[in-house]
């Protein structure tokens, strides 16, 4: 989606919605709440000719200063081939009226910072919201956003007993379901990357009363059956999969932000 600049490493220290509102962009804060309990965030990219005239119920708008120094808009570079094909494959929705929602899903260890670090005319919830998408960025469960639950807490070893089968499971119809009420529009695109779209494919196939809901969907570096793959080092990782069982030994269940 682009490379990374010496920007981009300091802009690390800022959360999602500060990035957002440095560069130009109004950011919202909203949390739901899954069936099983897991308190998530999730980050609306809006440009600033479409802020909604009401905040939604459970959401923040951004309003601090901003943080980072922003690019002249001449210095900006023109967009990446990969986001170039997204936005052919997706369509442009100009029509401020009927803006779809567009939900784009991190992969692995990471965050809604993934999709906005690179800043405008680079990152990709930018581009697809310059186009008439309405963004919304999710914080998969455990991530740095998203470490709260109705009963445990992050020092709890019940609160870490999940994988991408429960992000798919549960994370995602929540937050379809929540996007879908706030906009009023019946269905949605849905971009995934790597645990992003494995999280997807679960849902397709566990919860398929949803496919009816997304219009389209994306994903980008996809992982779904490894019984064909020939990598030296997944098959090395395959075989330190005692290493798991260690860490549990110890209470180790934290290994990201």
């Amino acid at each position: 989606m682009g490379n990374a600049t010496d920007a981009t490493i300091q802009d690390e220290a800022h959360t999602t919605p500060e990035l957002i509102k440095a560069h130009g962009y109004v950011a919202e804060t909203h949390q739901i709440c899954t069936e099983d309990g897991y308190y998530l965030t999730m980050h609306r990219v809006l440009s600033p000719n479409d802020r909604v005239s009401s905040v939604p119920l459970n959401a923040d708008t951004i309003t601090d200063p901003a943080v980072i120094d922003n690019k002249n808009s001449e210095d900006r570079k023109s967009i990446s081939p990969d986001c170039h094909r997204i936005l052919e494959t997706l369509g442009c929705c100009t029509s401020p009226g009927s803006k779809l929602p567009v939900i784009i899903s991190h992969g692995v260890l990471s965050s809604s910072a993934d999709w906005v670090l690179l800043g405008p005319d680079k990152s990709i919830a930018y581009i697809l919201c310059d186009n008439g998408f309405d963004v919304w960025l999710t914080n998969a469960r455990g991530n740095t956003y998203s470490k709260s639950h109705k009963h445990y807490s992050i020092k709890d070893k019940e609160f870490w007993n999940f994988s991408w089968h429960e992000i798919g499971y549960y994370d995602l119809p929540a937050t379809i379901d929540y996007i879908l009420e706030k906009t009023g529009h019946s269905k949605l695109y849905y971009i995934g990357h790597s645990q992003g779209a494995n999280a997807f494919y679960v849902m397709g196939s566990e919860r398929p009363e949803y496919n009816a809901k997304v219009k389209g969907m994306i994903s980008l570096a996809p992982a779904a059956f490894l019984g064909n793959q020939r990598s030296p080092l997944l098959k090395f990782i395959a075989k330190c999969y005692s290493i798991i069982d260690v860490m549990q030994r110890f209470a180790v269940n934290l290994f990201s932000r």
